[in-house]
């Protein structure tokens, strides 16, 4: 009523006439006040909100960049390496780490010249000369795939890849050390003995590739060993895509390592001058101890390799048991082809597969968890 008879008033007054005086007059009394209210309200409340999100948007900008900038300083300062790829993270590297990939490659290139050395001297006569090319083939994998681990540890650039292979050749590394330090033993064997497809039987003299082989062995052990107490403080990850595919994985290697226990524990070649090469059971002394290491060795690494983080080091691990096993298999089979008197066995060839079989779940492994995989996207649900 207030506000009627105060428009009505201002109409007869002349302050406000015509059609638009009778139109005021005429309206509710409630009408005006609820819309004299919302209007106001809104246009304040709207005026309000966009100076407030305007005032957090700037103050969140600076922030974000004052944050990024800083940011970038710090990673400069600190040195560390810009990420290989996306969804993978590298950052402290220790120094330990760096040097278990130098002590790497140092045993890769001890194993690589080896052969060049003659193995045993016997009645003035050189045993396991190198004869041709061919001689350093076997060692070729194992050196290669272990100089490329330590320089990538070495380098920080993907220090747990570098990090993983060391372990299953490290591993297998110590178990034919053993044999080899039981050949250092002259006394208790013979030509026979050696890895030379001979029939003859005589006592020999250790010559200097035989040597080298310990030292290459006993080398690429140390670097295992400061490998896994560098692995805890190496730090690389990535978003875990790998991870719901970790126990189909490690099935699969299950049954790879008990194919390669299997393998390992028969004879490596047949041979029609004597008993042939003796299995597992039959060894005795520091001889089976090692090929107990090297059978057990593997097929322990083909489970556990699929346990390590990130996916890159289950590559990694499942490439240096991969040519470990090959290394091995390539040096039985030019043992074979070399000795007239010696004929492939199932145990060689099964190494060969074993091999193989690794290559295989490495190759799985590094095609699992990536962008545009198969683990990736829908199949992860």
């Amino acid at each position: 009523m207030f506000v009627t008879v105060v428009v009505r008033g201002r109409a007869r007054r002349g302050e406000l006439g015509g059609p638009a005086g009778l139109l005021l007059a005429s309206a509710p009394v409630s009408t005006p006040r609820k819309t004299a209210g919302k209007p106001g309200a809104a246009v304040g409340a709207g005026r309000a909100g966009k100076a407030g999100a305007a005032g957090k948007a700037g103050g969140v900008g600076k922030a974000g960049k004052a944050g990024k900038a800083g940011g970038v300083e710090r990673a400069g300062k600190a040195g560390l390496p810009p990420p290989p790829g996306p969804g993978l993270v590298v950052g402290t590297v220790p120094t330990l780490a760096r040097v278990a990939g130098a002590v790497a490659v140092l045993a890769a290139i001890l194993l690589m010249i080896a052969p060049a050395f003659p193995l045993a001297r016997a009645g003035g006569v050189e045993f396991g000369t190198p004869g041709n090319a061919w001689a350093f083939v076997p060692p070729l994998p194992l050196a290669a795939t272990v100089a490329a681990g330590g320089a990538l540890a070495a380098r920080g650039r993907l220090p747990r890849l570098g990090l993983a292979v060391l372990f299953p050749a490290g591993t297998i590394a110590a178990g034919l050390l053993l044999q080899n330090v039981a050949l250092l033993r002259t006394g208790s064997h013979s030509t026979i003995d050696l890895p030379l497809g001979i029939g003859t039987s005589a006592r020999y003299e250790v010559g200097p590739g035989l040597v080298m082989s310990v030292v290459g062995y006993g080398v690429l052990v140390a670097a295992a060993l400061l490998a896994a107490v560098a692995w805890p403080r190496t730090i690389m990850e990535d978003t875990g895509d790998l991870d719901p595919r970790r126990p189909r994985l490690a099935a699969w290697g299950l049954a790879a390592g008990v194919l390669t226990a299997l393998v390992l524990g028969m004879a490596p070649y047949s041979s029609s001058i004597g008993a042939g090469a003796p299995t597992l059971p039959e060894r005795h002394g520091l001889d089976l101890l090692g090929g107990a290491v090297v059978a057990l060795g593997a097929a322990v690494w083909a489970v556990v390799a699929a346990t390590l983080r990130p996916r890159l080091a289950v590559v990694g691990a499942y490439a240096g048991l991969a040519a470990t096993l090959l290394s091995i298999g390539l040096a039985i089979a030019l043992l074979v082809t070399r000795s007239p008197a010696l004929g492939t066995s199932a145990g060689g060839v099964g190494v060969l597969l074993a091999a193989l079989a690794a290559a295989v779940l490495g190759l799985v492994s590094a095609r699992l968890g990536r962008p545009g995989g198969k683990a990736s996207g829908k199949a992860l649900e």
